[in-house]
């Protein structure tokens, strides 16, 4: 993983455990499951952020080539 998303995955963990503990009652009679309940947090986590950069790349490549017929 490139360093520089060292930190924003860092914060995110926190984040996101801390949402996890907060909501997840009985947690210690299943405390080898949670594995499962973060993979299926972080493929969305992955869906939605590629989402989003593939539309923001899109609208600049869509912009770049409106700016080239004017």
């Amino acid at each position: 993983m490139n360093k520089k998303y060292q930190d924003v995955v860092r914060r995110v963990s926190i984040q996101i455990a801390d949402e996890f503990l907060a909501a997840e009652n009985d947690l210690e009679k299943r405390a080898l499951l949670p594995d499962a309940d973060i993979a299926e947090i972080t493929r969305q986590i992955g869906s939605e952020t590629t989402e989003i950069i593939l539309g923001n790349t899109l609208r600049q490549c869509a912009e770049k080539k409106s700016m080239k017929d004017l």
